[in-house]
């Protein structure tokens, strides 16, 4: 577990510039119980319920089928590789394909200025909680982008939110309903930047759980009085300043997408 948790360090920096994977929320895997269904989706998915072995099958974890799957069908078009027993310093003997395929997306998705002079607005969000997806690599994703466009113009047409306890599109701790449509619709269509969004838990329905939706770095602190509930008890924050000063909270950026070295 602590293994899968951390940092995946490549022998090499590929041509985008990234060096390293953060690693997987594996221990979000979860243990409230409900719903029921969910909670066994989720430990599949995330754990697996087998160990990893060749062939790979459905039946053990999410990241060790990604990987099989890439490295079989992106990297050495080798459907019947044995992906198990490769570490990453076997990477090296791949490395110009993998550098090839860094750079198929790389530079059109670190620099949407097309897409932002054309009106474009973005919304993500990601749960603090998803076993499968990192979301510490949708914040480098964040952080490239300011760094390649600028944070004064990242401002300008792109959100990031982050929900804690929400997992893989479904949650244990807390099941975000977000209407984004709606946000994306008044932003684009009326010039209304998102403000004082809502998430809403869909676990716990008729009761309604509700919690304002912040903006990165920023996360849900609860007021220390009121009902918990609600939305209204608590308020966003930063890791480093509780004040809700704008400080930076950027990860040490030896695993960026993108070129290190490209200056804001």
């Amino acid at each position: 577990l602590n293994t899968i948790g951390s940092q995946i360090r490549l022998p090499f920096k590929m041509a985008n510039g990234a060096k390293s994977y953060p690693g997987f929320n594996v221990w979000a895997s979860g243990d409230l119980g409900y719903p029921a269904d969910n909670q066994f989706l989720l430990s599949i998915y995330g754990l697996g319920s087998t160990p990893p072995s060749y062939p790979v099958g459905v039946d053990q974890a999410a990241y060790t089928v990604f990987f099989d799957q890439w490295m079989k069908y992106f990297v050495t078009r080798n459907p019947v590789l044995d992906t198990i027993g490769l570490s990453s310093q076997d990477l090296l003997a791949y490395r110009d394909r993998i550098d090839a395929l860094s750079l198929l997306e790389n530079d059109r998705l670190n620099d949407l200025s097309l897409f932002q002079s054309r009106g474009g607005k973005l919304l993500m969000l990601h749960g603090t909680a998803d076993m499968i997806v990192s979301n510490r690599m949708t914040q480098q994703y964040y952080q490239s982008l300011v760094k390649k466009m600028g944070q004064s113009k990242v401002a300008g047409f792109v959100r990031y939110y982050e929900v804690p306890g929400y997992n893989h599109s479904v949650g244990l701790d807390f099941n975000a309903g977000w209407d984004s449509i709606t946000a994306l619709e008044r932003w684009v269509e009326q010039g209304l930047s998102p403000k004082n969004q809502i998430v809403e838990d869909k676990n716990v329905l008729p009761l309604v759980r509700t919690r304002p939706l912040c903006e990165y770095p920023g996360w849900p602190r609860y007021n220390g009085s009121g009902n918990v509930n609600q939305a209204s008890s608590f308020h966003c924050v930063t890791d480093h300043d509780d004040n809700d000063n704008d400080n930076d909270n950027d990860n040490d950026d030896d695993g960026d997408i993108g070129d290190d070295d490209q200056d804001d």
